[in-house]
């Protein structure tokens, strides 16, 4: 009897874990923009979507930035898609500066609609030998109502870092 209860125990927990374990693949993304500092060495360079499906068959992906026109493009599991977003400050990626942080915007983020899974990454480079950064979105599964930023604030002189 106790083995079959560890049994049952062990495919509960390889079930509950199979769950989870797909929930950033959804047909349905929301990308947010991001603050930045906006200016110095650390000002955002290169931005980019990144999409991709473990599905073998190409499937049809629409991208929209807010505000903007959307692109109708093809995923599979060989050929997945780099969308560029663009560089700087002026893009639907990064919309706030420290100045902004409370502004509402109506005009920034993307929204991702597939015909099949797919999995969404939002992917940013910045300038000297800072970091690079990435938001990985959970779809549907995580959407809410009301969504809440908490960061570091950069106090530091950016023009005067050493790099190690």
């Amino acid at each position: 009897m106790t083995v079959l209860k560890f049994k049952l125990s062990l495919f509960s927990l390889f079930f509950l874990f199979s769950l989870n374990s797909f929930s950033q693949f959804s047909k349905t993304h929301y990308i947010p923009p991001v603050a930045s500092t906006g200016s110095g060495p650390a000002a955002p360079l290169e931005q980019y979507l990144y999409i991709s499906t473990p599905n073998e068959d190409a499937f049809n992906v629409t991208i929209t930035p807010i505000g903007g026109v959307a692109e109708i493009v093809s995923v599979s599991n060989s050929v997945p898609y780099r969308y560029t977003i663009g560089n700087g400050n002026n893009t639907n990626f990064i919309a706030l500066t420290s100045n902004s942080s409370e502004n509402k915007f109506t005009d920034k983020g993307f929204k991702i609609e597939a015909e099949d899974l797919v999995y969404v990454s939002a992917r940013l480079f910045s300038g000297g030998n800072y970091q690079a950064g990435s938001i990985i979105s959970k779809g549907l599964a995580g959407l809410g109502t009301k969504f809440r930023a908490g960061s570091f604030e950069n106090e530091g002189n950016l023009g005067n870092s050493q790099s190690n």
